[in-house]
């Protein structure tokens, strides 16, 4: 809920900006979700996105000018990160979502794989945690845990974490490639 709160305003933009483009994507989605079942009507999102693209496309509302300016290799945007004081309370709440989040996501992987992970919610606090202080280093956002993850997992009942590591190495390589980023820009 906090990320949708978050991306609203950038949603808006592109609907203004895009109107016709933005109303396809979305009754795409709600049809898509409505009318299939199975794993197409799980994808509705995925479907919804990639037809608002193409039409995106031939409506002339796509630019690939800044991918093809960019390099194929280079360093991510590193930046110091700042402390300011002003904004702490504004965080706790967020915190205290986030923690109750991050131990109901433990709770649902333990209902799923019918094992008891009590023992282990501590571990995935600090883990969490963690990689939240190695974001701020990086230049890069909090991270969280995400139940659309736990969806994955349910669907292709995948429950190894080899899967998420090779995800992760791939992302991490991915971002080594201003011209990747340009295209998900």
């Amino acid at each position: 809920a906090l990320i949708g709160l978050n991306l609203a305003p950038a949603a808006k933009m592109n609907f203004d900006a895009a109107p016709l483009t933005a109303v396809i994507t979305l009754a795409t989605i709600i049809l898509v979700s409505v009318l299939f079942r199975g794993i197409i009507g799980r994808l509705s999102i995925l479907v919804g996105v990639v037809v608002g693209y193409v039409v995106a496309m031939l409506r002339g509302e796509v630019s690939y000018d800044k991918m093809e300016a960019a390099s194929w290799i280079g360093l991510p945007h590193f930046q110091t990160p700042e402390f300011h004081v002003g904004v702490l309370g504004l965080f706790v709440p967020v915190v205290l979502v986030l923690v109750a989040e991050n131990i109901g996501h433990v709770k649902s992987v333990a209902a799923m794989t019918g094992q008891n992970l009590d023992g282990v919610s501590g571990r995935a606090l600090m883990a969490d945690g963690a990689a939240t202080v190695l974001a701020g280093f990086g230049g890069g956002s909090g991270t969280t845990t995400y139940a659309e993850n736990i969806g994955v997992m349910a669907a292709t009942k995948v429950y190894s974490t080899a899967a998420y590591w090779v995800a992760g190495i791939f992302a991490i390589v991915l971002s080594f490639s201003p011209k990747f980023g340009e295209l998900i820009a």
